[in-house]
């Protein structure tokens, strides 16, 4: 891809916007954008919702508004799961439940999202695992790994049985514990250029990814939404959607692939939430814009960045403009069999286990074969979905060869006891044209 137009992506994704009429959107900010009460206020809601009545208990066995919530994703794991519609019914469905907050448990605030990048070198030691957020890691002295502390340590769910919520974060060690980059996942929004491409990338990748990654009931695809991260983790699958939108306008309305029932995709389907809340049968079409006031009214925030300088940005920047490794051989990288064990046996990339290189980052982490077997993967979608891994690993692998100098807004270094703050439009557009940058040079040097 030509840089001039990676680049003009780069600097479009601030203002671009999805066309739509609603004029008051509401603004959904990540996690730890929100101030303490704000953050208290969430939590309370979701409370409320485990604790009040089931609305559709005698059709599903519900015990609680939450378990109808829960249960709502859960009967549509066949039809919203490696198939089109898997990114409209999740904006449907997280639209329903945001609703649901506000209405039913007198919730004045929007659904959070989890930057789970900002994360991504360490996901075990994200503050969002705290007492007083989300609460911890499951038990592991116990069969059924149940979490001890934080607000939803007394959450049960009764599907075929009763259960706790459980996790199992560092139970996954060695399996799947590093997440997406931030420069991986603009690599990823701004090269597709389809939808349906687009569609399986984020599914397959840092979608499986962090399900795998937080375990337990999220690891359970039909369980899943019974852990409360679900909803920030979706919603931030959710915003990669906007932002693929914003990048690709001519794209935004777009839509294909197939139905989980082999049939064509098309923008006219029908979309539903199985009546959690009394609404219309939408289109698919329906859910292309955030901004169509019908029946979506939000936007999202540009996220958080960790709270260094902008003279220490700035200086960071110059340095990793003057230094490049020029014996660094893109092709050698980009062709490796195994870029996993490539990156790590050069010395360029750490290993996933590893937690003292504090300036690389580390490969995301290949969705294991026990999750693909849950989402029915047949061969063909393994294979591209091993080939994409691989592909992400090479250009981490990359970016740690051939800048030297280079430290991720995601290293250890930067987010390590550290405080966040709100990214600006400059901060984005500073960070966009990096990636551009790297890609393209990348790109180039391997002829793609």
């Amino acid at each position: 891809m030509l840089f001039s137009s990676i680049l003009a992506l780069a600097i479009a994704i601030p203002s671009a916007l999805v066309a739509g009429t609603c004029t008051n959107p509401l603004i959904r900010r990540e996690w730890r954008e929100l101030t303490e009460n704000q953050q208290i206020d969430y939590l309370n809601a979701v409370i409320c919702l485990k604790m009040a009545p089931s609305k559709l208990g005698p059709t599903i066995n519900s015990p609680s508004r939450y378990d109808d919530v829960s249960r709502t994703h859960f009967r549509a794991l066949d039809i919203a799961h490696g198939s089109a519609i898997f990114l409209p019914w999740h904006r449907l469905f997280l639209s329903t439940y945001e609703k649901v907050l506000r209405t039913e448990c007198g919730y004045t605030g929007t659904l959070p999202y989890w930057d789970w990048t900002v994360d991504s070198q360490a996901p075990e030691s994200s503050s969002l695992w705290s007492e007083w957020s989300f609460g911890g890691d499951g038990d592991s002295s116990t069969q059924d790994n149940c979490i001890t502390d934080g607000p939803f340590m007394y959450f049960y769910s009764e599907f075929a049985f009763e259960a706790c919520l459980s996790r199992t974060i560092g139970g996954n060690l060695g399996r799947t514990v590093n997440f997406y980059t931030p420069e991986a996942i603009f690599r990823m929004v701004s090269t597709t250029k389809t939808y349906d491409a687009f569609r399986h990338s984020i599914e397959e990748g840092p979608h499986n990814n962090v399900h795998v990654g937080v375990g337990g009931d999220m690891g359970i695809v039909s369980m899943s939404a019974n852990d409360p991260i679900f909803m920030l983790h979706h919603a931030n699958v959710d915003r990669m959607w906007t932002i693929w939108q914003s990048l690709n306008p001519k794209l935004a309305n777009t839509y294909g692939g197939f139905n989980s029932d082999g049939s064509p995709a098309r923008p006219t389907d029908p979309i539903s939430v199985y009546g959690l809340t009394i609404s219309p049968v939408y289109k698919v079409s329906d859910m292309f814009s955030t901004t169509s006031d019908a029946p979506l009214c939000y936007k999202y925030s540009n996220s958080i960045m960790p709270g260094i300088s902008s003279t220490g940005r700035q200086l960071q920047k110059r340095n990793y403009l003057l230094e490049v490794d020029q014996s660094c051989n893109a092709t050698e990288i980009a062709t490796a069999p195994n870029a996993y064990t490539h990156g790590v046996s050069k010395n360029w990339t750490p290993h996933s286990l590893d937690r003292e290189n504090k300036r690389k980052v580390r490969c995301a982490s290949r969705t294991p074969e026990h999750f693909a077997l849950q989402m029915k993967y047949d061969k063909a979608t393994m294979k591209r979905m091993r080939k994409s891994e691989n592909d992400h690993c090479a250009f981490t692998n990359y970016i740690n060869a051939r800048y030297p100098n280079y430290q991720s807004p995601c290293s250890l270094n930067n987010v390590e006891k550290q405080t966040f703050v709100p990214m600006s439009d400059a901060d984005v557009a500073e960070n966009n044209l990096i990636y551009a940058s790297m890609i393209n040079d990348y790109h180039s040097s391997i002829g793609k």
